[in-house]
């Protein structure tokens, strides 16, 4: 059901598209999925970056859009260990997520020991699952820098499993990638990493603690919301702003 679903997303998603992202078109599913996500289609990738300062502008993004943000909210920053989360799953490299669904690429990666990592890579995130033993953690992924906002963000993901089964069975030892202990259908569907089993190894939450503090320092250092979505109408909006302050 998801993968039918995401596929008929993709469909749609492309079919609108395509005329806009001439001449740097996605080469594959993977591809489009990135840049899906990057424009507010659900997808199964969660957005990172590796520049600091990208993070903070994302954390405070509210403080941008309007100064009577609520004062009371305190936002916070995530960080990622991407080989560690990877090492999850037994992969000790931060795979392209075009090369992910790559058979040509798999079969020069992965020696013959790998073989069997290489098809549950392959059943947990490219085709559809008919089993949860294809169930595994997320993993850390890059992307060919191919459009205009994923450059500016300097975006990187991380990919979540297509799963078949969302009823939890007790013996399957799937469920071991979650903290708890309680395998029932609800807290399986909770499948976020901050959930998930040994999950202080890979992630990090760090709260601001005084984010107008903050918003104030970036918005003096030049920093703005269009330098995350560079496209021309948030951009006219901080024209805008800046002209009639």
């Amino acid at each position: 059901m998801l993968k039918k679903c995401e596929n008929d997303l993709l469909g749609q998603f492309a079919a609108r598209n395509l005329h806009l992202i001439q001449p740097n078109r996605p080469k594959n599913d993977m591809e489009w999925l990135c840049l899906m996500q990057h424009y507010n289609v659900a997808t199964r990738l969660l957005d990172w970056t590796e520049n600091a300062m990208i993070a903070f502008l994302f954390a405070l993004e509210d403080f941008f859009k309007s100064e009577d943000f609520d004062r009371t909210i305190l936002p916070c920053i995530w960080t990622l260990k991407p080989y560690e989360l990877n090492k999850m799953v037994g992969l000790h490299e931060i795979p392209n997520l075009s090369f992910i669904g790559d058979k040509e690429w798999r079969s020069k990666r992965y020696e013959k020991s790998d073989k069997q990592k290489a098809n549950k890579i392959e059943k947990g995130f490219i085709v559809k699952s008919d089993n949860c033993e294809a169930i595994v953690t997320p993993i850390a992924v890059l992307h060919p820098l191919t459009n205009d906002r994923i450059r500016a963000q300097f975006g990187t993901f991380t990919i979540f499993p297509i799963f078949q089964n969302t009823k939890v069975d007790s013996k399957n030892p799937c469920t071991d990638c979650l903290k708890s202990d309680k395998r029932d259908e609800k807290k399986f569907n909770m499948f976020a990493l901050e959930e998930m089993k040994s999950c202080e190894t890979y992630l990090k939450k760090y709260i601001i603690l005084n984010p107008e503090k903050v918003y104030k320092e970036l918005k003096n250092m030049g920093f703005r919301r269009s330098m995350l979505y560079p496209e021309m109408p948030n951009t006219s909006v901080e024209i805008e702003e800046n002209i009639f302050r």
